[in-house]
């Protein structure tokens, strides 16, 4: 009478082994940590495009130079993500060294 098998060597003749999912997982862990780097990419691009949208409406807004450069340095500062800053406007005859 033959032996029942009761699945305990499945193991052996299974396609996908232990040790044949490893490189599968890797694959898979580096797809997704490809995915969050696209993705980390596009929303950053969404920013910046939305700070130049906003900047340039800034200018069809404002008639008076200092309240375009106020909103278009307020958006720089979000895009770089910092809570102050200085611009200085220059005459064309002024050097800095």
């Amino acid at each position: 009478m033959p032996k029942a098998d009761h699945g305990k060597d499945d193991h052996k003749h299974s396609k996908n082994k232990p040790t044949d999912l490893k490189p599968k997982i890797t694959r898979r862990q580096q797809i997704e940590e490809e995915l969050k780097a696209a993705l980390a990419r596009s929303k950053r691009h969404e920013v910046e495009v939305s700070a130049l949208l906003e900047s340039s409406g800034a200018i069809l807004k404002h008639r008076e130079f200092e309240g375009a450069a106020r909103a278009i340095f307020d958006s720089c500062k979000k895009v770089i993500g910092v809570t102050a800053g200085y611009v200085a406007l220059l005459s064309e005859d002024v050097r800095l060294i």
